[in-house]
């Protein structure tokens, strides 16, 4: 997993079913995606929410506009910038 860096993103308002192989396939077009992970609580249910890291700043900026509030299996995301919390970023 990377170190904490300004290509880092939480989505919000994920349907609790997508994964992160789902945030993947959603953040590929928008270049080379380092690591992915849908939070979950001890039973591994998804909390709605995830973390993207990018491989630029810049294709972190064009996976924001591109996305931004659209519908995704019928919720829809909130994206913003992010420092990874401790227990996920590598030091």
């Amino acid at each position: 997993m990377p170190a904490v860096s300004r290509s880092a993103l939480i989505v919000d308002g994920l349907a609790l079913s997508l994964t992160s192989d789902d945030l993947s396939e959603m953040f590929t077009p928008f270049g080379t995606i380092l690591w992915t992970h849908v939070a979950t609580d001890p039973f591994r249910r998804s909390l709605g929410f995830g973390y993207v890291v990018m491989e630029t700043d810049e294709q972190a900026s064009q996976a924001i506009q591109a996305l931004q509030g659209h519908s995704i299996a019928g919720h829809l995301i909130r994206i913003s910038r992010t420092e990874l919390p401790p227990s996920l970023a590598r030091t």
